[in-house]
This record gives C-alpha cells, sequence and structure tokens, in this order.
C-alpha cells in the first residue's frame, strides 16, 4: 500500500523552511546547479547561453534558463543582453560566498575521503577546478 507524503509537513530533523542554512542547501542541490556553477566559476570571463548549454549536454534549454534566472535573482549572476538573440552571464562579486561553500565540500571530500583524493587527483577537469574552487 502507498505511502502518502504530506508536502507541507516540517522535515524530520525538525529544521523549518525559514532556516536560511536549509535554503542554501535547498538553491545548491537543484538539479544542474552545482555543474552550472562549476561551468560558471572555471571560466575566465563572461559566457553566453549556447556555450552553456553545450557544456551541460545534455541540460535542457528550459532548465538551465530557470537556473540562470535563479542565480540572477539571487544576486549570484549578472545577465547582460547583447542583442534580441545574444546574451552573456557573468559571475557577481556576491558569487564568491558560494564559491567557497562548494569548495569547502571539495577540501572536506578530499581530506576525509582517500578515494575522493584519488579521484580528484586523477580528474581531468582538475585544472578547471582549481581555477573554479581554488582547491
Amino acid at each position: 500500500m502507498p505511502v502518502k507524503i504530506d508536502k507541507k509537513a516540517r522535515p524530520a530533523w525538525g529544521m523549518d523552511a525559514s532556516c536560511p542554512v536549509t535554503v542554501r542547501v535547498a538553491f545548491l542541490e537543484k538539479k544542474w546547479m552545482l555543474p552550472l556553477l562549476f561551468e560558471l566559476f572555471s571560466s575566465s570571463g563572461a559566457k553566453r547561453f549556447s556555450e552553456l548549454q553545450r557544456a551541460l549536454t545534455p541540460i535542457t534549454p528550459k532548465v538551465l534558463a530557470l537556473r540562470l534566472t535563479e542565480l540572477e535573482r539571487a544576486g549570484y549572476l549578472y545577465k547582460r543582453v547583447i542583442s534580441k538573440h545574444e546574451t552573456e552571464y557573468s559571475v557577481t562579486k556576491e558569487s564568491s560566498a558560494l564559491r567557497r561553500l562548494v569548495a569547502f565540500f571539495k577540501a572536506e571530500c578530499t581530506e576525509h575521503s582517500p578515494a575522493s583524493a584519488s579521484k580528484c587527483a586523477s580528474c581531468p577537469e582538475k585544472g578547471r577546478c582549481l581555477l573554479a574552487y581554488g582547491v
């Protein structure tokens, strides 16, 4: 028999949706958010929508547009419209907090897990990761 889940109920661990930590973690765990941030943080300048979509294949244009809008509304992304069909996106100074947070997660994983450290050491994206997060 299926279990009914009350979507309005508080999480089992007692924190509510107004908790800033819960809100920030929920923001980061959205589908494609971390790969998008990695792509934005690892570039030296602005990126166009089509460049981001190619880099994040198989992301759909709808999801990419949604994530970019969320980042822009949160103040982490600057959108510059060049023409009707050309738009560039670049990270803002405020996004440095997200960069530090993701860098913390990466450092924590590699420090406490030999398997993670080994994967990071042999990763072909190591240079871009260093550029993106500084670790």
